[in-house]
């Protein structure tokens, strides 16, 4: 890459890093807050309605996001149109969402979802309102605004959720915290932002814009259908606080391995682009994120399986014991996300958007077969199944990339053998040393951690598998520095 793309990247890569992991610093902070002060039935109730919500916001974008930010060239109308598109598709949404409100209290039999959801419908319009906005900074690769929009809008929010949460609110503090969160999004894009929309509407603007976004929306809205299944699953077939414990259990594993995923997608991309004509260089360069990745996620999931007891505890009180095992097995089952990011980049950087659209479908497949097979074994059977899934997703990504980037699929097997097993081996060590003799949670947290940290790393050193490893490395070889 030249110059001036490298450092208008270095500089995107740099803002998108710190509203991801500065995001999620501050959403730990209310999410300990909150889950000590709320009961696991009120994320559960939340849990049961919140993937109608993802999949109408989803909707309400249409891929128009997308099409806008790699159009090449786009005026007033087009980002008019699609603005005027966003609104009047969230308000149909919305009005569905408000008109069968009742069936989907029923559905769950908790009649206070009617009430809830019809208010956190809100947040479906509300967010329709700066599509447009987020898109043209994405465009520019500007993610300073966007940074420190949502992490003013975090900190408002959470605040909020915890003040009523003390005052006795209970769902109702997490149900305000999202709408306070988009509204705050919002009203911050509007007061920054210059751009205001015109008064102009052009069917063929809209025409062109779908036919780009239309792939990418039906993979997204499948996505968040088959990623929030175990969440109506669980919510139809026991109860709220069941409900509860394994959404919290999933958005602890996630803290590492959802946000890794999502900046090497991110950042990786335009890396990925520029390379699709050298099959060489591209081939060196998915090689070495592959190995950045496993080195990275494998050791942060384990961390936090090695680790579940003492962090639920001592973190959330013991009134969230049931959901060590369900955090333990779900960290298992996201040790290769990042891999899947990436293989997904190097399908679409050759330009295959439907063939990547086929493998999210057969992925998709999969879970419900799997789930059909494992549901007989309940909550921790469904997690196993997941367990599966990964796996088998990860031969899926293997043979695909394989085929895309014509790279050797039993290196990429060595590869991911040798990152499990300096991942696995002081686990089991320290493991072992836990079960026999432990310590105050606290303590446990900072020996076993510090131990497992350097006996990794260690071992990684000494078998030359650390990939040369330090932040600065990581920064040039997202940006394919030499």
């Amino acid at each position: 890459m030249n110059n001036p793309i490298q450092k208008k990247t270095g500089k995107a890569i740099k803002w998108y890093g710190i509203e991801v992991f500065g995001k999620q610093l501050l959403q730990i902070g209310i999410t300990i807050l909150l889950a000590r002060l709320l009961e696991p039935e009120d994320f559960g109730l939340i849990g049961m309605v919140y993937i109608f919500v993802l999949v109408s916001s989803v909707i309400v974008d249409g891929g128009f996001a997308a099409a806008l930010v790699y159009k090449k060239n786009i005026d007033s109308a087009d980002k008019s149109t699609v603005f005027y598109t966003n609104i009047i598709i969230s308000l149909l949404l919305y009005l569905l969402i408000f008109i069968f409100s009742e069936s989907i209290a029923s559905f769950y039999n908790q009649p206070q979802l009617k009430t809830i959801v019809r208010w956190l419908g809100l947040s479906i319009i509300l967010a329709s309102f700066n599509i447009v906005h987020y898109a043209m900074y994405s465009r520019k690769m500007n993610f300073k605004t966007p940074a420190k929009i949502n992490l003013l809008a975090l900190v408002i929010s959470g605040t909020t959720a915890i003040i009523i949460a003390l005052m006795g609110g209970r769902v109702w503090a997490l149900v305000v915290q999202n709408i306070m969160m988009t509204a705050t999004t919002v009203l911050a894009f509007w007061i920054y932002d210059p751009w205001k929309p015109i008064r102009i509407f052009r069917f063929k603007a809209l025409k062109s814009l779908f036919s780009y976004g239309s792939n990418l929306m039906i993979a997204a809205i499948i996505n968040q259908l088959f990623h929030n299944i175990y969440y109506v699953l669980i919510g139809k077939l026991y109860s709220p606080t069941a409900l509860g414990y394994y959404s919290q259990a999933n958005k602890i594993q996630s803290i590492p391995s959802s946000k890794i995923q999502q900046v090497m997608r991110k950042t990786t991309f335009p890396v990925f682009v520029s390379l699709s004509d050298q099959s060489k260089e591209l081939e060196n360069y998915f090689y070495k994120l592959f190995k950045t990745s496993a080195l990275i996620n494998f050791p942060a999931l384990l961390l936090i399986a090695l680790l579940s007891k003492d962090i639920v505890i001592l973190l959330l009180t013991s009134k969230w014991e049931p959901i060590i095992p369900y955090l333990e097995l779900l960290c298992y089952s996201s040790l290769f996300l990042p891999f899947f990011a990436l293989s997904s980049n190097a399908v679409l950087c050759k330009g295959k958007s439907f063939l990547n659209l086929k493998i999210e479908l057969l992925k998709n497949i999969i879970i419900i077969l799997n789930i059909v097979i494992v549901i007989r074994w309940g909550i921790l059977g469904l997690i196993i199944g997941q367990i599966i899934n990964s796996i088998l997703f990860l031969i899926i990504h293997l043979i695909v990339v394989k085929r895309i980037l014509r790279i050797d699929i039993f290196k990429l097997l060595r590869i991911t053998g040798q990152y499990l097993l300096i991942g696995f081996t002081p686990f089991l060590l320290i493991k072992f040393f836990m079960n026999i003799h432990s310590f105050t949670h606290l303590f446990n947290i900072i020996l076993f951690g510090s131990l497992y940290i350097a006996l990794y790393y260690l071992i990684a050193l000494v078998f030359k598998l650390n990939n040369g490893l330090t932040l600065q490395t990581v920064y040039n070889l997202l940006m394919n520095k030499k």
